[in-house]
């Protein structure tokens, strides 16, 4: 199965949303870009609309609670503390929908997001298609499917599976080995210099 991606699978429900100002969400990218477009969009945002300083936001449902913050007194401190919202709002929040986030430089820092390891292929020395199969409901293979929370779940079924419908029988699937392993490791081929002649064969 193809890998999911953020920006085609999962941006139109879940956009990295920072302030209430922008329409425009945050790229899903790593943490220090992050916090850079952040940072660039509110300074740029407050020296176009110097007015607003002193102005005390009102709260925002989806932080999680915090002592409402005093006028600011200038446009560093505004950034400042709109920053603090936007990273309360993106760390502790949006991000940990889907990632685990740790802290190695200590709770202020940027944080340390941990790297997705889904392989695209689970069987390097096998081939399995979905669309040969797209007739059978997958809970009929995966069975814990409607259950499973977790990436960590591994839901490919055993052998016994697969030999419900691969086995021998005339209404049977093929069973032979062939069907699903392959015998060769071509990344392995080494180049071989030809020395025979088409009419060697052809005799």
């Amino acid at each position: 199965m193809a890998p999911i991606d953020y920006g085609k699978h999962c941006a139109s429900c879940h956009p990295l949303e920072f302030d209430r100002r922008f329409t425009e969400p945050a790229p899903h990218k790593e943490p220090q870009i992050v916090y850079d477009f952040v940072l660039a969009k509110l300074t740029s945002y407050i020296a176009a609309h110097p007015t607003e300083i002193s102005l005390v936001d009102q709260p925002d449902k989806r932080l999680p609670t915090r002592p409402p913050q005093p006028p600011a007194r200038n446009a560093a401190e505004w950034v400042g503390q709109r920053m603090a919202d936007a990273q309360l709002l993106l760390w502790r929040k949006s991000c940990l929908e889907c990632h685990a986030l740790t802290y190695p430089n200590g709770a202020e820092a940027l944080p340390a997001v941990a790297k997705s390891a889904l392989p695209a292929r689970w069987f390097q020395h096998a081939r399995f298609d979905h669309h040969a199969h797209q007739m059978v409901e997958c809970v009929s293979c995966h069975a814990k499917a409607r259950e499973s929370e977790a990436a960590s779940d591994i839901l490919i079924p055993g052998i016994a599976t697969c030999r419900q419908c691969h086995r021998s029988g005339v209404d049977a699937a093929e069973s032979r080995c062939f069907e699903c392993h392959t015998y060769h490791d071509w990344s392995k081929e080494k180049p071989v210099q030809g020395k025979y002649l088409v009419k060697q064969f052809a005799q």
